[in-house]
Order: structure tokens, then sequence, then C-alpha cells
């Protein structure tokens, strides 16, 4: 869709909305109704906005990371991630060294392994956890290293 499609059609569905909602006001001369709206070259740059802000977001990835950053958010997260960027961990060991129950653990690992942070392969009746970009670890270990510089400098 170019440009001038995606504009078009959402000053069309904007003028069938506000129609819709029978928006309409006496005008000064002759008392005839008319459209009342912004002005079309507004509601025609409200939609170049949105629109160049999609796209921009789009290729930037900020919405991705913002949502990884989302699911990193919490601290039983990032002590999980920790961990199993040592290695490849069974959820037992990860209950043993966090010392967070069961449950809380699976339900962290389910959210993360949604998220793409932490990849699960079977073998036999366990399921080993391990980091799917070891990336994440890095930026992780960075933000650990900038909140101890702060509070090494206050």
């Amino acid at each position: 869709m170019t440009v001038k499609e995606f504009l078009l059609n959402e000053v069309r569905a904007e003028y069938r909305a506000r129609k819709a909602r029978k928006r309409f006001e006496r005008t000064p001369r002759g008392g005839h109704e008319s459209f009342s709206s912004q002005p079309v070259h507004s509601c025609i740059a409200t939609c170049a906005y949105v629109w160049w802000t999609g796209v921009v977001n789009a290729r930037d990835g900020l919405s991705e990371t913002a949502q990884l950053f989302k699911v990193l958010g919490s601290k039983s997260r990032l002590l999980l991630v920790r961990l199993i960027s040592e290695g490849p961990s069974p959820v037992n060991s990860l209950v043993e060294r966090s010392g967070l129950s069961q449950p809380l653990v699976s339900q962290h690992l389910r959210n993360l392994r949604s998220a793409g942070v932490v990849t699960s392969t079977r073998s036999g009746r366990e399921v080993l956890y391990q980091l799917a970009d070891h990336h994440i670890a890095h930026v992780i270990d960075d933000a650990i290293t900038h909140v101890l510089e702060e509070h090494s400098q206050t």
C-alpha cells in the first residue's frame, strides 16, 4: 500500500466515522447543515504522522525492544536469565539455585520462552533451558555494571 492510498483510506474512514456520529452544526449563512470537522489538511497530517511513526517503529525495532525489556522487568526473571546464562539448566536446578518456588520458576520460564529469551530441550523427563541468544546476557550484565557504577559514584 502506498502512502497516498493509506492516507486516502484514513481520511475516508475518518469522514465516515464522523458522519456516522452525526456531528452537524448550523452555518451562520442560510442555516444549512455542514459537516463539522477538523480541516482536511489536519486530518491528513495526523494520518501521515500515524503512518510515519508506524514505519519508523517497524524499522528500528523499538516496539520489540520495549517488549523484551518488559519481559526482563522482573527481578526474578533477571535472576533466572543470569543462572541460565551459565549453562543449560533443568527446572529443579534453577529452583535450588534461585531460592524461588517451583511453580514460580516454571511460570517465569514460560514467559521467557514465549518472549524468545530462552529455549527448551527435552531430555527424557527433564527439560533443559538455555538462552536463545547470549546477547541478552550481555545486556543484563552491562545494565548491572551500569547500576553498580552509579552507586559507587554517589
